[in-house]
């Protein structure tokens, strides 16, 4: 019985010094306000967003032929792009792409990775885009009808961090259509 007494109060304890500790805590947090947030992080434009999923797609598609955005669905809130782009094939073959020059690649990070599902960390915001490609893309029509093509659906998040961390999160995931 003197065992199940103290074991009862040890527990009491440490929930008591639980509850206190995040109570404390939660004060902290509160301090946070979504304005200080905003405050602190770049925001992301739309053909940003798009741009980059683009571009990550084309660096590490296997095709022969580089490819373009066919259709979007985008949304954008502050620093946060979420979204889903269905590419298809373009008569540009990736020999012939300045896709390997661009700068964006600069401190590009796969820090997870499988055949359909790449997670990237950016080191440098102001590297988001690469005009070069995507100017040689504009350029580049869809290889055959886009009813009769085989594409890609790809969802992605982008995260753009507070200023002092520098750093874009990329997560992008892909399946055949």
């Amino acid at each position: 019985m003197g065992k199940t007494l103290w074991s009862s109060l040890i527990l009491q304890a440490t929930l008591i010094l639980l509850l206190n500790s995040s109570h404390a805590r939660t004060n902290d947090i509160d301090e946070i306000t979504p304005k200080s947030l905003l405050d602190n992080s770049m925001t992301i434009s739309k053909k940003d967003a798009l741009d980059i999923a683009n571009i990550v797609y084309n660096l590490h598609s296997k095709e022969a032929n580089i490819s373009n955005i066919m259709s979007n669905n985008l949304k954008v809130v502050y620093n946060v792009a979420h979204g889903e782009v269905e590419l298809r094939p373009t008569t540009c073959t990736r020999a012939e792409s300045v896709l390997d020059e661009c700068p964006f690649k600069t401190n590009l990070d796969r820090m997870h990775g499988s055949e359909n599902e790449i997670e990237y960390l950016k080191w440098n915001q102001n590297e988001k885009t690469c005009s070069k490609f995507h100017s040689e893309l504009s350029n580049c029509p869809f290889s055959e009808h886009p009813d009769k093509q085989k594409g890609h659906r790809c969802w992605f998040r982008i995260f753009n961090a507070p200023l002092g961390m520098n750093a874009i999160s990329i997560f992008f995931m892909c399946r055949s259509i």
